[in-house]
C-alpha cells in the first residue's frame, strides 16, 4: 500500500464515523472501502492507457479529470462543512443509543 493511502485511510474512517449515523457505521464504512477500491482500479485503468494514447493528450484527460473532481469537492464543500459543524441531533442519537445493546445490570 502507497504511504498516502495508508495516511488517508485512518482520516476517512474517523469522518465516517463521526458523521455517519450509529446503527450505519459499519456499512458506511465499507463503503469507503469499496470507492478505495474502485478509484484504485480506474486509477490502473487510466494508467494503462499511457502506453496507447498521445502523451499530451493523456496529460490533458488526467488534467479534465482533476479539475472535475476539484469541481465536485467544491460543490460538496459546503454542505458537508454544515453536516460536520452542526450540533448533534439529539433526537437521532436518542434513537440510535435506544436500539443500541445495553450492558447487563451488575455486570
Amino acid at each position: 500500500m502507497a504511504r498516502p493511502a495508508l495516511y488517508l485511510s485512518p482520516v476517512g474512517f474517523s469522518l465516517v464515523s463521526t458523521v455517519a449515523p450509529l446503527r450505519h457505521v459499519s456499512l458506511l464504512m465499507a463503503v469507503w472501502l469499496g470507492t478505495s477500491f474502485t478509484g484504485n482500479l480506474l486509477g490502473g485503468a487510466l494508467g494503462s492507457l499511457w502506453s496507447v494514447m498521445d502523451k499530451a493528450t493523456f496529460f490533458l484527460m488526467i488534467a479534465a479529470i482533476a479539475g472535475l473532481a476539484g469541481a465536485m469537492i467544491a460543490a460538496f464543500r459546503r454542505p458537508l462543512h454544515d453536516l460536520l459543524h452542526a450540533p448533534p441531533d439529539a433526537t437521532a442519537m436518542d434513537a440510535d443509543r435506544a436500539t443500541a445493546p445495553r450492558p447487563a445490570a451488575g455486570a
